[in-house]
């Protein structure tokens, strides 16, 4: 056996001992996974995904795919970003605290003036606008996630109301699309709530 072989055969071991380390995900997780693929587009690929078209970006979520499945990533925040974001966040806050306490113990040692209280205000101020502009961006992107979910759960009713439709089952796919349409007026449950006046009333249309 070729010392070339033995070498090949440990880096797919070696592979074959992270495959799911971080979930098992599959293509139809694209909606869910999109924040964290669009970046790992952006950053590790280097592509533009705003021109790309819908089969363009399937096929490269493909690739996005392997490397997850295989925790081949060149980040842990491409595989959750809020996950990642948050542990970012808890260390930062974490070396903050311990250089705030090693400044209040230097600052019992030294000299303490108006000048020097003021930059210490200053730099306590900026510290904290850069906290709040993380917690914002978390909970943009938390909403993003969402979103997608949504937008996941869209799909496959649309998809549901087709086959029930190919199926001759109108009735059924009518009420998918009633559900796909929640702005649609429930003329019976407003006469209920006495909106539409008294009950022999019929709304034109």
């Amino acid at each position: 056996k070729k010392k070339g072989d033995d070498l090949t055969e440990a880096m797919r071991g070696s592979v074959s001992n992270q495959f799911g380390k971080y979930g098992i995900i599959k293509a139809e997780d694209f909606f869910s996974k999109k924040p964290e693929f669009m970046l790992w587009a952006q950053e590790v690929r280097k592509v533009n995904t705003d021109v790309l078209g819908q089969m363009q970006l399937k096929d490269l979520f493909k690739e996005y795919v392997e490397d997850y499945n295989t925790a081949t990533m060149p980040s842990k925040k491409y595989y959750n970003i809020q996950v990642f974001e948050q542990q970012m966040s808890n260390k930062r806050r974490k070396k903050k605290a311990e250089t705030v306490i090693d400044t209040a113990l230097q600052s019992s040692l030294a000299s303490f003036d108006d000048e020097k209280a003021r930059r210490d205000e200053v730099l306590a101020l900026r510290a904290k606008k850069q906290e709040n502009q993380i917690s914002s961006e978390v909970q943009r992107l938390r909403m993003n996630k969402e979103k997608a979910e949504d937008m996941k759960h869209q799909a496959m009713l649309k998809t549901q109301q087709s086959m029930l439709n190919k199926a001759g089952q109108v009735e059924a796919a009518g009420k998918i699309s009633e559900r796909l349409n929640p702005n649609k007026v429930d003329y019976a449950e407003r006469r209920a709530k006495k909106l539409d006046g008294p009950v022999g009333f019929q709304p034109e249309g």
